[in-house]
């Protein structure tokens, strides 16, 4: 978006996925990280599932960018929905995403304009 290329979509753009912050990863794992929780297996993932179409716009909103997007054929193998489930980080480790999915991709816009002028 930044450069103006085209984006490459493969399928229709409306697979929705739960991205999750770094930060709230990095959260969940010093909380995890405690020796009461050796051994647990849990999901650590956003909970605000988002179409990627969706996400296009908002990063677009916030760079002030118009997005060229170049829909190619669905990817075989490529599910429609990888949403996460992280109740039982909530309830093990008292874990929930701080930083929702808007706020995410505001700041993940940011960083990328200020790496792509650093640069």
């Amino acid at each position: 978006l930044i450069s103006g290329e085209d984006l490459d979509v493969y399928g229709d753009g409306l697979q929705i996925r739960s991205n999750t912050f770094i930060g709230d990863i990095v959260g969940a794992t010093r909380m995890a990280a405690q020796p009461i929780h050796d051994g647990e297996v849990l999901n650590i993932c956003g909970d605000q599932p988002i179409s990627l179409l969706a996400a296009i716009s908002e990063l677009a909103d916030e760079l002030g960018a118009i997005p060229k997007i170049n829909f190619l054929p669905k990817v075989d193998g490529d599910q429609a929905d990888t949403s996460g489930i992280n109740y039982r980080a909530k309830e093990i480790l008292g874990w929930s995403p701080r930083t929702d999915i808007h706020l995410g991709l505001r700041l993940q816009a940011q960083a990328a304009v200020a790496g792509s002028s650093s640069s």
